[in-house]
């Protein structure tokens, strides 16, 4: 893959993780086009920076220019786009090979997970932010804090969040890898839950020996690795809360290394995600203060527990649960409230 892309497209630009790749190379001073079938506000940010954006599925002639194509497996076969750009001479790659050769020149931290990594990376990502760490963070949602699924830093250190989606983490290149579940899900691509355990091994298979594997207990037998483990949870692990409260909206925790966390953010299942994420800070250097100021400026993720409003007695808070196990977890929380 050339690294010298002066004019990149992307076949499915408002997807949440091929508009994080369109900010990137926006930012790179690339010259960024896209389609997509509908206009949305992610669209709409890409093009205040300066993408343009197409919503026919129709061919043009600037393609001619094109250094790069960047696609999402979601774009149906049958696109007109897409089928030229399969039959041009244009070099074209998946969302994930892309993000995959932007790892390997970075300090990567893999973030992956049936449930919660979209948190986790997120979460991450504020941590050496407020750390004023300057990190490169390529993210599967909208931080509220960036209001933004890209985050852009001079640093080597570059934050991912790692989709099992079609195998699509097995492109990238990790120091680190975090793994909060491994659940049946995308039973169309993996046909049962043993593919789906091969397929994360696979992925911790890419850390090299001097790499550090971040995983949650209930899943640490299912994995080998020569690289260092470290399991967490919210009460089993090496790192784990001793006590917690969520009721109110107050989410604290004490570890078992005595540290006390408050987070403006709730939900039993975030005080998991932060336990992955701290560990994750102090791995890089991050001190128990500064991971605590952070932790509790920490606005969330839009749609992962958003509070939206409080009118009197009720309260509206978005949630893009949608597996069983993710509801099961939001309905818990929200109980402990």
């Amino acid at each position: 893959m050339n690294p010298k892309v002066h004019n990149v497209y992307f076949v499915g630009i408002g997807g949440i993780g091929m508009s994080a790749l369109a900010r990137y190379y926006l930012l790179q001073g690339t010259k960024v086009y896209g389609y997509d079938a509908t206009k949305t506000e992610l669209t709409e940010e890409l093009s205040d920076l300066g993408a343009q954006i197409s919503y026919e599925d129709i061919c043009q002639d600037f393609f001619q220019i094109l250094d790069l194509v960047v696609y999402t497996p979601a774009i149906p076969e049958t696109s007109v786009i897409f089928n030229y750009f399969k039959s041009s001479k244009i070099p074209m790659f998946k969302r994930a090979q892309v993000l995959g050769a932007i790892s390997k020149q970075k300090n990567t931290i893999a973030v992956a997970g049936s449930h919660g990594k979209t948190t986790i990376s997120t979460m991450i990502s504020y941590l050496f932010y407020h750390a004023q760490i300057p990190v490169n963070a390529f993210l599967g949602g909208i931080s509220a804090n960036f209001n933004s699924n890209y985050l852009v830093g001079d640093s080597q250190i570059c934050v991912v969040e790692a989709d099992e989606y079609d195998r699509s983490f097995l492109q990238l290149s990790p120091k680190c890898i975090v793994i909060s579940s491994i659940d049946s899900d995308h039973l169309d691509i993996y046909g049962t839950k043993e593919h789906i355990i091969q397929a994360f091994q696979d992925f911790v298979n890419l850390l090299p020996e001097d790499g550090t594997l971040i995983i949650h207990h209930d899943i640490a037998h299912l994995i080998e690795t020569k690289a260092r483990k470290i399991t967490y949870g919210l009460s089993n692990g090496d790192f784990h809360s001793i006590s917690y409260n969520t009721a109110a909206f107050d989410n604290s925790f004490v570890t078992n290394t005595s540290e006390a966390y408050k987070m403006a953010y709730n939900g039993i299942h975030n005080i998991e995600n932060a336990l992955a994420a701290i560990q994750v800070a102090k791995l890089f250097g991050l001190s128990h203060n500064q991971i605590a100021q952070g932790l509790a400026e920490f606005k969330g993720v839009k749609r992962r527990f958003e509070l939206v409003a409080k009118y009197g007695q009720y309260t509206y808070i978005d949630d893009y649960a949608h597996h069983p196990t993710e509801l099961k977890a939001l309905i818990e929380s929200l109980r402990a409230i």
